[in-house]
């Protein structure tokens, strides 16, 4: 899902079994929030999954329940 007004919803729709995040280490200054507006207020996420890369680290977090 690549918009963060849909993540935000499908979180609180409880569509979402697994976050994943690859941090790359840019530093752009600014941009838009990752997961937008959550209205629960918060999600659990349960410890990641680390998956090293070329200049990258990958998460997955299964999203708690």
């Amino acid at each position: 899902i690549m918009s963060a007004d849909i993540i935000g919803q499908a979180l609180d729709l409880g569509l979402v079994d697994e976050v994943c995040v690859s941090l790359v280490p840019v530093v752009f200054g600014e941009g838009i929030p990752y997961f937008g507006t959550v209205v629960g207020g918060h999600v659990m996420l349960d410890d990641p999954v680390v998956v090293p890369g070329h200049r990258a680290l990958h998460l997955r977090y299964p999203v708690r329940r």
